[in-house]
């Protein structure tokens, strides 16, 4: 894997909670409903963007690199955000309003806005991980205060409409039951086939019946449109929440619950991955 320098980083350029602020106005921008308009034109909004790397496809591999840069992705001109050396694929977080209950055509494209909640696009995704594997770091913050990670390595994404998300099983390390490893949530069996996962994204133009991109209002790569799994596009909960919701259905990290320990009877363990305030996708070329 490039630079594994970049691993050092955790949450503490960017909070998982907070919203950031730095626009022309001074003010954090206000996302409509499903919007792609400030992801799309981030330069009407932010003025410090790096535009070094304006050639290149992928974030700067060193830390100290946490900012707005302009890359090439996919043939066109692109702001994101990029943390020591990874790309935000994915962040939303309670207090932001920026809708994830969007059709499958608005989640090919990019979502909300790179400095707040966000998503960089199924198409995009497909793209790069179509010109370099992609090492993932995904972050969870749960009611709890607790920040767990959890990396994946020789992740791909297929190409539309299903744009399938697989990598190895194999590559990837077992949960250690450490205090920031939520498990992994995907190595379920009946979301993988041998040492393989290979799931679609479904949203809920995509899936019929009672499917988690319904109940959970935001798409996700599931294994079947009748599957409750793992969700962290889903709707985060207050970080007041000390109980388990009813239902299960927000942000959730399917694994999560077990290794909490909370099995009890005002809180089955399947629902207490459900309580997660945030969540972030970061990536790079692995």
């Amino acid at each position: 894997m490039l630079n594994i320098i970049g691993l050092i980083l955790l949450v503490g350029a960017l909070p998982l909670l907070s919203a950031q602020s730095s626009t022309t106005t001074g003010k954090p921008v206000p996302v409509p409903t499903c919007s792609s308009d400030v992801c799309n034109n981030a330069t009407t909004y932010y003025s410090d963007i790096n535009t070094e790397y304006k050639n290149t496809s992928y974030c700067p591999f060193y830390t100290g690199t946490t900012g707005l840069y302009e890359l090439n992705i996919n043939g066109k001109s692109k702001i994101v955000m990029c943390e020591n050396g990874f790309m935000v694929w994915q962040r939303r977080y309670y207090g932001d309003n920026t809708s994830f209950n969007c059709s499958h055509a608005q989640y090919e494209g990019c979502l909300g806005n790179p400095m707040q909640a966000y998503w960089l696009g199924l198409e995009d995704m497909a793209w790069m991980s179509y010109q370099s594997s992609i090492y993932w770091r995904i972050e969870l913050k749960h009611c709890n205060g607790q920040i767990y990670t959890r990396n994946y390595n020789n992740v791909q994404i297929g190409y539309g409409p299903e744009y399938r998300l697989t990598f190895d099983l194999q590559s990837n390390p077992l949960s250690n039951c450490s205090a920031n490893d939520p498990g992994d949530s995907f190595d379920l069996p009946q979301m993988s086939s041998g040492t393989l996962y290979d799931a679609p994204f479904y949203t809920y133009d995509t899936a019929s019946g009672d499917n988690p991109p319904a109940l959970y209002a935001g798409g996700f790569w599931q294994s079947s449109s009748s599957m409750l799994g793992t969700n962290i596009n889903a709707e985060p909960v207050s970080p007041q929440t000390n109980k388990c919701i009813s239902g299960g259905y927000n942000m959730n990290w399917f694994t999560l619950g077990p290794l909490l320990n909370c099995n009890t009877p005002d809180c089955p363990s399947i629902y207490c991955g459900t309580n997660l305030v945030a969540s972030k996708i970061l990536a790079q070329p692995s």
